[in-house]
Parts: C-alpha cells; sequence; structure tokens
C-alpha cells in the first residue's frame, strides 16, 4: 500500500510539474503545435491522474473511454502507420484495462493502468519523432549533412 501511496504522489508531482511549466501556444518542444486530439487526450488523462488522487473511479472511468474514444478517432488518420497501430493498440487495451480496474472501485490496479497509460503515451511519441524525423530527412537532406553547397 505504501508503494501505491508514493507512486501516485510522484505522479502527482510529475503532473503538476508539467502543468506548471510555460506553455508556447500548446506547441510541443519541436515547435510543432500539438494537435486538438493530443491536447483533449491530455486533458483527459489529468483528469484521470485527479480521479486517482480523490479515488473518483466513476471520473477514471469516463476519462479513459474519452481517451480511448479519441485514439479510435487518431487511428483513422494515422492508419497507413504500421508501427503506430501497434503503439494504438497497446494504448487501447490499458485504456481498457484502466476501465475495468475503476469499474471493480480497484485504486491499486487503476494506478497501475494510469503508470502503463503513461509509458504507452511515451513510446508513441517517441515513435512519432522518429518517423517525423526520418520523414523530413527523406523530403529535404540538409545540405550540411550532403556537403553540397548553396553558392
Amino acid at each position: 500500500m505504501r508503494m501505491i501511496a508514493t507512486v501516485v504522489l510522484a505522479t502527482v508531482f510529475s503532473m503538476t510539474l508539467l502543468a506548471d511549466s510555460p506553455k508556447e501556444s500548446q506547441a510541443e518542444s519541436d515547435g510543432k503545435p500539438t494537435s486538438f486530439w493530443m491536447q483533449k487526450k491530455m486533458e483527459y488523462s489529468q483528469d484521470v491522474l485527479r480521479g486517482l488522487a480523490m479515488a473518483d473511479f466513476k471520473g477514471m472511468a469516463e476519462n479513459a473511454r474519452q481517451m480511448r474514444l479519441l485514439s479510435k478517432v487518431e487511428g483513422f488518420v494515422r492508419r497507413g502507420n504500421p508501427e503506430y497501430q501497434v503503439q494504438l493498440h497497446a494504448f487501447e487495451r490499458i485504456c481498457d484495462e484502466l476501465i475495468r480496474q475503476s469499474d471493480k472501485g480497484n485504486l491499486e490496479g487503476a494506478t497501475l493502468a494510469f503508470n502503463h497509460l503513461t509509458l504507452s503515451c511515451v513510446s508513441c511519441h517517441k515513435l512519432l519523432r522518429s518517423s517525423d524525423a526520418n520523414a523530413s530527412e527523406t523530403r529535404a537532406p540538409d545540405a550540411s549533412k550532403t556537403g553540397v553547397s548553396n553558392d
């Protein structure tokens, strides 16, 4: 039980730091604007965390359902990326587990599912950043990398 309380407190603390960090017009660190869908998923995620802290199982389950629904929309938009589809299915399974644990009133199980959800998000965004970087290198090679001068 002490370990679960520590995990919840650490998660709340880290989310507080993220929430208090300055936002440049909802932009990610690479300067690209955060999509509407991603912004909504982040809001639902923060609401799940709030639910964990307050033991609001109904709120946790509802916000997990909303995240799962949004993942369906994004899955349709990004259906051409098979690696993303793998990440998407993992996200959906974890959302289902979060819903199951919330419906059972199992705070420890819901906390564990939320931590898995967080790891899933980090892995997916790492993949997307890597895919975006590879795509931009394919489209327009940097002259400094090719040794070709624009002079």
